[in-house]
């Protein structure tokens, strides 16, 4: 006789094996693959010294400029996602995916401030006339953060697609999401604004992606997720409708994720803090934008850059590969994702019509940059109340000796009584608007010596524009037409682009003085070398990891023989070493593994070894990337020490 306990447990069995099954499918293909450091909670201090107020810092760190995600997701959307994890037994909600204590594990930054006064913007940061035109209405004006959004994330309710004129309600990255920094020390948190994030945008999206699968293949989920997005008492018409959108747009990213996939386009993961900016960009604007043939390896992640004193700069990007800042700015928003419509070859009225929002872009250059050099957004200060104090005496050695080694390639040290100031040789001469701009030194790869592929692959790119680039043939260089070079292609569409906006917010071309003073009074100059400049070294202390593919963990292995370098490090912590200078770099669960052996991470390059002589030095030898003599160790931390007075 079969006993009924059995049969009760045997039951119960086959009916936990799906649910078993289910998690541990889960576990091994959602779960592991976004693994991330555990929230942390610090007390966020801000520096009042780099010149912004708050009001001013919200502004950056909410306002729009033109993008969304690289599958567009509507604000209500994302508010109402809920995590990509699982309850016990399927059972029951998770929290809400933009929760403080989820959102901020990728690397994104708190904010809690609400709302913040228009009238406390100083409009005189930002230059007439374009700043009347914006708050005419133009332009979104001023916004709040009714949500608590995190720092780097903007809704913008203006969206309308180039391509279909649908009007929107959507959710994107703005400048500070890369742009703004924090290091933590002992429960203390010092917002560095301008600095570099250490955010994981690509896990960011992957996490998406899953909440959004999950919203629609869960029954539960998707009641949860309808509710939020329409109402309690929705008709079944507009649940079918959600339904269906909801689908289309998965069906949107497998779509992407299985081209991006067969061609191994992404072969050297990002991580915390890096990105393959010029790569990624590329990738939207020549391939999903323009033509998928134009998809290309992308494997030269690269840090965060700081950005204080950049519009100062002749030339920016790591590579020295651009002049005019709309350019720039507006590739950058062109790049994360805002929307161009490039496919309306016959209709000039929708022709490179976008969502970039330009005179918000001119309005947060003009707000970094200040009306002198070093003057707008500043450099960060060493905070003494919080880190450990600058021994003085040892600082003042290191500025001697940071003369000998740092200031051939990075200049004299911006400090008040510094000849970089002073000093013509350092400065263009003065352009027709009575602006000069600081020249860098650019050094070749194969003199600095660190990895190459971020310069060589936009170099090298060949992007085809097919009859778009026959339509415009007058703007391009003899020979142009369906195939150019992405140093070529970039500036012709971008420039394409940004003429149709001025056009469109009714800035005819017979306002060139505007039309100059949007432009930043910059030439379209742009160009691919296989070259990366060197910078001013102000408030370097606080941009950690260094070099420019963030392969070294800190200031003191960054001056030392190559051989000293970590080879593999963990990415991911804001916890700050304020003796070597860099951030913690122990393995921890979800902390990115930077391996500097795979291509685009090399920590080769900007050596201090043996009897380095610049005079007999072979640059095409042995000797490539060694920039300087071995430096005794008390010589290295008086270097340091000196850095962190800057």
């Amino acid at each position: 006789m079969t006993n009924p306990r059995r049969l009760l447990l045997l039951g119960v069995l086959l009916l936990l094996l799906p649910l078993l099954a289910g998690h541990l499918f889960f576990y091994f293909f959602v779960t592991r693959s976004i693994l991330l450091p555990p929230y942390e909670s610090v007390d966020v201090r801000y520096q009042s010294e780099q010149g912004w107020t708050d009001d001013e810092r919200q502004w950056f760190y909410h306002e729009t400029q033109g993008g969304a995600f690289e599958l567009i997701v509507e604000y209500d959307w994302l508010m109402a996602l809920e995590q990509p994890t699982l309850p016990p037994l399927f059972l029951g909600p998770v929290p809400r995916l933009m929760d403080e204590s989820y959102i901020t594990r990728f690397g994104f930054l708190p904010n809690p401030k609400t709302h913040y006064d228009p009238a406390g913007i100083d409009i005189d940061r930002v230059r007439e006339p374009a700043y009347a035109i914006a708050q005419g209405g133009v332009e979104s004006t001023l916004i709040n953060n009714p949500d608590r959004l995190p720092v780097g994330f903007a809704r913008d309710s203006t969206y309308v697609l180039p391509t279909t004129g649908e009007r929107l309600d959507v959710i994107g990255f703005t400048c500070a999401a890369c742009h703004v920094g924090q290091v933590n020390f002992q429960g203390t948190g010092i917002r560095i604004d301008g600095g570099p994030a250490m955010t994981n945008l690509t896990k960011f999206q992957l996490a998406v992606g899953y909440a959004l699968a999950l919203t629609y293949y869960v029954p539960t989920r998707f009641d949860r997720f309808a509710t939020a997005v329409l109402d309690p008492h929705h008709s079944a018409a507009a649940r079918t409708g959600l339904r269906v959108k909801l689908k289309a747009l998965i069906e949107e990213g497998e779509t992407l994720q299985k081209a991006v996939e067969s061609r191994h386009i992404y072969s050297t993961r990002d991580g915390f803090g890096r990105l393959d900016a010029l790569g990624r960009i590329g990738n939207f604007v020549f391939a999903e934008e323009l033509d998928d043939r134009n998809l290309s390896l992308s494997n030269a992640p690269v840090s965060f850059p700081p950005i204080w004193d950049t519009p100062w700069f002749e030339w920016v990007q790591y590579n020295g590969s651009i002049m005019r800042p709309m350019i720039r700015n507006a590739g950058e928003a062109m790049g994360v994702f805002a929307r161009v419509n490039f496919q309306d070859l016959d209709d000039p009225a929708r022709l490179f019509s976008s969502t970039v929002k330009f005179l918000n872009l001119f309005e947060m250059e003009s707000l970094i940059r200040g009306d002198a050099p070093f003057e707008g957004l500043r450099a960060p200060v060493w905070p003494e109340d919080v880190l450990p104090p600058v021994d003085r005496a040892k600082a003042a050695r290191g500025a001697r000796l940071y003369e000998q080694h740092c200031q051939p390639c990075h200049l004299p040290a911006p400090t008040p009584s510094s000849p970089l100031f002073t000093d013509d040789r350092y400065w263009t001469p003065e352009d027709a608007y009575g602006n000069r701009y600081l020249k860098l030194n650019m050094k070749n790869i194969y003199q600095i010596g660190t990895d190459s592929l971020q310069a060589s692959n936009f170099a090298r790119r060949i992007v085809e524009v097919g009859t778009l680039g026959e339509k415009f043939r007058d703007q391009l260089s003899e020979g142009g037409g369906g195939l150019l070079m992405a140093g070529e292609a970039l500036p012709f569409l971008v420039q394409n682009t940004i003429e149709k906006g001025y056009e469109d917010l009714g800035i005819t071309p017979a306002d060139s003085s505007l039309r100059d003073t949007l432009n930043g009074l910059r030439p379209n100059s742009i160009r691919a070398p296989l070259a990366y400049k060197a910078r001013p070294l102000d408030g370097v202390w606080a941009t950690a990891p260094y070099l420019h593919n963030g392969s070294v963990p800190t200031l003191y292995q960054l001056l030392g023989p190559w051989e000293e370098r970590d080879r593999t490090f963990f990415v991911g912590s804001r916890e700050f070493d304020p003796l070597h200078v860099g951030l913690q770099t122990t393995g921890s669960k979800g902390a990115f593994k930077l391996d500097t052996t795979l291509p685009g991470n090399s920590n080769r390059g900007h050596q201090f070894e043996g009897d380095f002589d610049p005079d007999t030095v072979d640059w095409w030898g042995l000797d490539e990337g060694i920039i300087g003599p071995t430096l005794a160790d008390d010589d290295r931390w008086a270097i340091i020490e000196f850095l962190k007075t800057l």
